[in-house]
């Protein structure tokens, strides 16, 4: 074998490493703008989320609410009782006229 034909057999060999180190450099390229793409996602998706200080002041004003709304309930229960108590006292009163009258 010619030196010549060494040379270009050698030189072959290494541009097909050359190239395997190539390809292998493309897929890891594609795989980093993955993950930056993937990477930029994510940070945007982090932007719209509450913050602490948001969720903490919401649940304050839903508790404040929810406290108002039990008040409320509770003030209607009371009436409701007094309602029954005050239907039974009428319910008595008609039924001592009914008597007073039936006599």
């Amino acid at each position: 074998m010619k030196v010549e034909d060494r040379i270009i057999a050698k030189l072959n060999e290494h541009d097909g490493k050359l190239s395997k180190m190539l390809e292998t450099q493309d897929r890891m390229l594609a795989t980093q703008d993955k993950l930056i793409e993937k990477v930029i996602e994510i940070d945007e998706k982090i932007d719209t989320l509450a913050t602490k200080d948001a969720v903490a002041d919401f649940e304050g004003r839903m508790v404040s609410m929810l406290d108002t709304h039990t008040k409320m309930l509770e003030n209607l229960d009371h009436e409701r009782l007094a309602m029954i108590s005050r239907i039974e006292r009428v319910d008595g009163n008609i039924s001592d006229v009914k008597r007073t009258l039936s006599q």
